[in-house]
């Protein structure tokens, strides 16, 4: 299939706030515990696909990126509690 370049621009956010927030301090070590935290974090946010995350966020009022980054992070912490509490079944 060909690539098209087109992805869910709430990916990068994902992963970047699972690496800053629980990476970084320890609370998980392993890459499969990111990865499920971060399935469930992206299927509680709603899609938003782009071709290029720059265009999007410049065209965003400070106001739609701090909703982003809220949304972004009430999503992993729920993840991550879920995983937490259930491990093995994410």
């Amino acid at each position: 299939m060909e690539d098209f370049g087109i992805r869910n621009y709430y990916e990068r956010y994902v992963m970047d706030e699972i690496n800053h927030t629980l990476r970084s301090s320890g609370k998980i070590t392993e890459k499969q515990l990111a990865l499920d935290i971060a399935c469930l974090a992206l299927n509680q946010l709603p899609p938003k696909y782009v071709r290029h995350d720059i265009d999007t966020t410049f065209y965003m009022s400070p106001e739609e990126r701090g909703d982003v980054e809220s949304k972004v992070a009430a999503a992993v912490a729920g993840a991550y509690q879920k995983v937490i509490a259930n491990p093995g079944r994410a």
